[in-house]
C-alpha cells in the first residue's frame, strides 16, 4: 500500500465523507425516521466541512432536485428532523429578501460554529408522543348519522 502522508505527516488524500455513528443510528429517533428524512440527513451531513455547521446551507428546492423527491416531502423531512432532534434551523431562508437565501441549518450531534454552543445531540432525549386513545368523556364513539 502506498504511503499516504506527505513528508509532514499530513493526509494526501482529498477525500471527503459522511459519518455517521453507531450510537446515532440505534436511537429511537433515527429507527422512527422515515427513509426520505434519512437521505436528507445524509444530504446534509455531507455538507459540513468541519467549520461550517450552523451555516449548513440547504433550500427544499435543492434537496428535492438533489434526492429526487417532491419538494412537498422534503419539506415533511426536515420538519421531522426538527422534531426528532438531528438539526435545527439557525437561519430561515425565503424568497423574501432582495437575494435569495437557502436556509442555513445546524447538526445537533456537533458543535455549533456560528454560536458556539456545544453540542446538543437532543436526537438522544427524543421520545414519541403518546397518543390519547381513551375516548373522551360522555362519548360512546363515533357519529354515524342519523340511521335510515
Amino acid at each position: 500500500m502506498p504511503n499516504m502522508q506527505d513528508q509532514r505527516g499530513r493526509s494526501k488524500t482529498t477525500g471527503h465523507y459522511v459519518r455517521l455513528q453507531t450510537f446515532m443510528l440505534k436511537t429511537l429517533a433515527w429507527q422512527e425516521l422515515r427513509a426520505n428524512a434519512r437521505v436528507i440527513y445524509v444530504e446534509l451531513a455531507s455538507r459540513y466541512y468541519g467549520s461550517n455547521n450552523g451555516r449548513i446551507t440547504l433550500s427544499a428546492r435543492d434537496a428535492a432536485r438533489l434526492c429526487h423527491l417532491n419538494k412537498n416531502t422534503v419539506t415533511r423531512a426536515f420538519r421531522q428532523l426538527v422534531d426528532h432532534g438531528f438539526i435545527e434551523c439557525v437561519t430561515s431562508g425565503g424568497f423574501s429578501r432582495k437575494v435569495r437565501h437557502a436556509t442555513e441549518w445546524r447538526l445537533t450531534e456537533h458543535r455549533c460554529d456560528v454560536t458556539k454552543a456545544l453540542p446538543t445531540k437532543a436526537f438522544m432525549r427524543w421520545r414519541p408522543q403518546k397518543q390519547n386513545t381513551a375516548p373522551k368523556e360522555g362519548h360512546t364513539g363515533p357519529h354515524l348519522g342519523p340511521q335510515a
